[in-house]
């Protein structure tokens, strides 16, 4: 084992502790403020750049501190984009001109599903206006089936 009072390596080099002689993981940190922050090079350590693994209390956050978009992936491919504005896009890498998104598989005729949990409980879409503008549900070449 080394121990330097803030860094713990087990013995067989397998398991490193921050902050804890008794790491629960392969990398254990115990920390009272954020727990990782990737700062880009060119910036420097500032908190007002880079990418954030943050727990605060008891909150976890992923948190994106320049004007760019956050994208989650699988399989080498972008599954889930947020850009900089805050748009969502699943399936999609651009969530243009809408808040969010969603485009579907090739073969796959349903995209969402809304499912009500409880006893006499039916999902449901709310349109809430804010304004004086209409609550629609638009379909191509007005057709919705």
């Amino acid at each position: 084992n080394w121990d330097s009072g803030t860094l713990f390596v087990d013995s067989s080099a397998n398991s490193v502790g921050i902050g804890t002689t008794s790491p629960a993981r392969n990398l254990s940190i115990n920390a009272t403020s954020p727990v990782l922050q990737l700062c880009n090079s060119t910036t420097g350590t500032s908190a007002e750049n880079g990418f954030e693994l943050a727990v605060a209390g008891d909150t976890a956050y992923i948190m994106q501190r320049e004007d760019a978009n956050m994208i989650i992936g699988t399989n080498n491919q972008e599954r889930l984009y947020i850009g900089s504005l805050g748009g969502l896009g699943i399936g999609t890498t651009a969530a243009t001109g809408y808040q969010v998104d969603i485009t579907g598989q090739s073969g796959y005729d349903d995209i969402m599903r809304l499912t009500a949990v409880g006893t006499n409980i039916g999902a449901r879409i709310n349109l809430t206006n804010t304004g004086t503008g209409v609550a629609r549900i638009n379909a191509t070449n007005n057709s919705l089936a």
